[in-house]
């Protein structure tokens, strides 16, 4: 038995070009973003979530607009 979508977004069985119910890039991973994801995986930055009260970036804000 085939379960049927509930919204858009079956790219398998369908041509879908431009479909805004769901969050589909047509374009792809931008390369920016894939080297920033290959950046930091030999950091470990990924193996801890992150600063549920953003220390580091409150600092900084606070630091730019003084």
């Amino acid at each position: 038995m085939e379960m049927e979508y509930g919204h858009g977004g079956d790219i398998y069985s369908q041509a879908v070009e431009l479909d805004y119910s769901s969050n589909i890039n047509p374009l792809g991973l931008p390369q920016g973003v894939q080297a920033a994801l290959a950046e930091g995986l030999g950091t470990g930055m990924f193996s801890a979530y992150p600063d549920s009260q953003c220390r580091a970036l409150r600092k900084a804000l606070g630091a730019y607009h003084q």
